[in-house]
């Protein structure tokens, strides 16, 4: 067998193993979030719109994989299983369009600096997985597939980005102390039904940065860290970590913000990258755009227009 990358049908299982270099964590965080899905899933020449995205087991990911020829192709993933980062099961379907459907599983096997993925769909019968050999050319697609997020591995760097950006109608100056003065980050601090019941911001490079958001359920979720870089009133840098339980770290973000004039009122640029996870840290890190997405629409309902 190539070392690098096979592909065979087992009588009702198509499998798929290609060896990519990069680690564990990185391909399984390249699995398992829409902005980077779409920039290797499916087979070469095809794109990806995502619809739905809801990822916990029992949650689904609803997408039109748009073929070169123009053709939309709807795909249903109904997440079954888990295991960050190692696998991940789920059933796959053309979202209630026909009968047809597979159960679909991809593994993560650590190999040196490498990663060993594999990629399984088990049809019905051996019958049915044949047909869709000949008439989708599966396998091709699939080692395909793998070889565009091999390539896509290889230009990402050691820690994935989020980037943000969202426009205000304040001041550049009221913008920044939203973001470094206490009293104004109680108010908007954390995802959506969250709030906020502690504070603290020693705006110098080395001070203390910690907010205290507060579930709906009650339970405190500490963002503690410390300030890296202040440029007032244009650039904010932050390191926050989350330790579960206290002393033990399993997500470490750097914050970074950058400050503009827009017109009559203020931009901000948000980049946040991941320096450190491990365990629930990969829980965390499926939620952070969206919870950063949810904390900048409370920020700008402060401000409306």
């Amino acid at each position: 067998m190539n070392p690098e990358i096979f592909g065979e049908l087992q009588g009702s299982e198509m499998v798929i193993s290609r060896l990519v270099a990069a680690p564990q964590e990185l391909v399984f965080r390249a699995l398992t979030s829409p902005n980077h899905l779409a920039n290797w899933w499916g087979p070469e020449g095809f794109s990806i719109t995502t619809l739905a995205w809801d990822f916990r087991e029992g949650g689904h990911w609803r997408s039109i994989m748009h073929g070169p020829d123009g053709t939309d192709y709807p795909n249903r993933l109904i997440y079954q299983k888990i295991n960050p980062p190692h696998r991940l099961e789920y059933l796959h379907d053309d979202d209630g369009h026909s009968s047809q459907q597979f159960q679909g599983s991809l593994e993560l096997k650590p190999e040196g600096d490498a990663t060993r993925i594999t990629l399984r769909a088990r049809f019905a019968s051996e019958a049915e997985a044949r047909e869709m050999m000949e008439r989708a050319n599966a396998i091709e697609g699939g080692k395909q597939t793998l070889g565009r997020l091999a390539a896509f591995l290889e230009e990402v760097p050691g820690e994935f980005d989020y980037l943000l950006q969202r426009e205000f109608p304040v001041s550049l100056e009221t913008l920044f102390a939203a973001w470094t003065e206490p009293e104004h980050l109680l108010n908007w601090w954390g995802p959506e039904v969250f709030t906020n019941r502690e504070c603290k911001v020693d705006l110098r490079p080395g001070g203390e940065f910690l907010v205290v958001m507060v579930s709906p359920q009650g339970v405190d979720y500490p963002a503690m860290g410390r300030v890296l870089e202040v440029q007032k009133p244009h650039r904010l840098v932050l390191e926050l970590r989350v330790e579960e339980p206290p002393g033990n770290l399993v997500l470490q973000t750097r914050v970074e913000v950058q400050f503009a004039s827009q017109g009559k009122g203020a931009s901000l640029r948000l980049k946040l990258t991941t320096t450190h996870c491990q365990g629930r840290g990969f829980v965390y890190v499926q939620g952070m755009e969206a919870g950063w997405s949810q904390s900048l629409e409370k920020l700008k309902r402060i401000y409306p227009k």
